[in-house]
Order: structure tokens, then sequence, then C-alpha cells
């Protein structure tokens, strides 16, 4: 639970020291500390982000981590305004040192439609890149876990396989509204269903309009040979579509 993470400096450190030949995201959310509130969390969030900014390729801002002490995220859109306002100055300031990295957002599924379609408005207004589609979620329906150990438990997000109709019904819901304006990271139950390979499930996220996908919970259940399993099985697919590459596909995916 929380944010298990030694912090942004350290973090800063470790990257300083290695050279990858991958693309690398970064993942910011409002430090854990619950005394840092108010106008002091956003002022924690922007001073992450310019220490952190010339070591990622992208930049993901965790939206929906409710890690401040009055329970407040930076998806309620008076948050979010303030917070992409000042964020606007600060990623013109670090243009020069670091180039314009694309920035996006990470949101969480279970946001009804007033909320979602105004963190998109406010995307577009910014220049926000993309959507990271999604976080876990505080849902609890449909689980065989019995409602004593779930009790037991306690609030918290929920990731693996229920995530996954979730994810897919938002990815939906935010083309509905905002078209093909955002790049979109499909995030949320690859690997956890049992009756489908890890590509298939894949597939049905790029049929969605999904560029990226990423794993978490998958990665425990089928280990770190499931990034070879997708992109097999991707290709598999692929040819059986009459597809020659996954690029090529999304490129003509995006001109329909």
């Amino acid at each position: 639970m929380g944010l298990n993470s030694e912090g942004a400096e350290v973090v800063l450190r470790r990257l300083a020291r290695v050279r990858l030949e991958i693309p690398a995201g970064l993942n910011l959310v409002k430090t854990a500390d619950p005394r840092i509130t108010g106008g002091d969390a956003l002022q924690d969030y922007l001073g992450c982000f310019r220490r952190m900014h010339r070591c990622g390729d992208f930049i993901t801002l965790n939206l929906s981590c409710p890690n401040t002490a009055e329970g407040k995220t930076f998806e309620e859109p008076t948050v979010l305004h303030a917070l992409l306002r000042e964020l606007r100055g600060v990623r013109s300031e670090l243009e020069t040192e670091s180039g314009n990295k694309p920035v996006l957002l990470k949101i969480s599924p279970d946001l009804d439609s007033t909320a979602l379609h105004a963190i998109l408005d406010l995307a577009a207004e910014y220049d926000i890149s993309g959507l990271v589609v999604a976080n876990t979620t505080g849902r609890r329906e449909k689980l065989l876990t019995s409602r004593e150990v779930l009790d037991r438990f306690g609030f918290g997000g929920l990731s693996g396989y229920r995530l996954g109709p979730l994810v897919r019904e938002m990815l939906g819901r935010i083309q509905e509204h905002s078209g093909k304006r955002f790049t979109l990271i499909a995030c949320g139950g690859i690997g956890c269903d049992p009756e489908k390979s890890p590509a298939e499930e894949t597939w049905e996220y790029l049929k969605l309009g999904a560029t990226l996908v990423q794993l978490h919970t998958g990665l425990i259940y089928r280990g770190p040979g499931i990034a070879r399993a997708i992109q097999t099985g991707l290709l598999r697919i692929l040819k059986e579509k009459g597809y020659s590459s996954l690029m090529g596909y999304i490129a003509l995916r995006n001109r329909n």
C-alpha cells in the first residue's frame, strides 16, 4: 500500500547512472507525506516535475492517487486546472534544457462522465499528449473474495482481471468525447485472464484505440516472459489479419 519509493532524489541519482536503449517513461505522484496539502501539494508536484524532467522520454502525471491528507486527488477539475496552468510555465522553462517532452495523465477507471469530460477538456487545453487508462479501481463488484475478507483489507485500489472491462469501457468513452486527440496507453488486466493469451488481451486494447500497453499484475502471474509472449502472439495475430507490422496497423487504424 502507498507509494513504495525512496523518493525523487534517490530515483534521480539512479537514473543518472544508466543509459537506456529504449524509451523511459516516468510516473510522478504527489508525495505521500500527509502534511503536504493544498498549495504545498501543488508545488511539491511541480518541484518533482522540474527535478525529473531531463531523465524521462515522456512523463506521466498520476492524478488519481489519493495520498493527500484531505483525500483529494488532482483529478478534481479545479485542482487539475491549477496544476496544468502552473505546469505550462514550468514546461516552457525546461524546453531549452531538455526539450519539449510529451506529458500524459494517468486517470481512474471510476470517473463518471462529467469528471472524465472535464479532465479531457483540460488536457486538450493544456497540450497534454496522452492518457494512461487506467489506475486501479475502488470498485468491488463481481469479486469472488468474501465480503469479510474485503472488509478486513479495507480501502485500496484493485488491479488485475476485474480492471480489464473497466479499461476497455473507458477507452471507448474517451474516444467518444475526444476522438483521436490523445495517445492512449492501456493499463489494466493484461496477463490476468486465464482463458486468454496476453497477446489477445493486448490486441483487444489496440483495436479500442490504444497505441501502447503497460503491465503490472500480469508480471506477477506470468513472469517477465509475458513480454515475449505478447510480442510473438501479436506477430501471429497481425499476420492472420493481413497486416505487415504493428505500426502499419496502428497507422491504418488512426486514419479510419
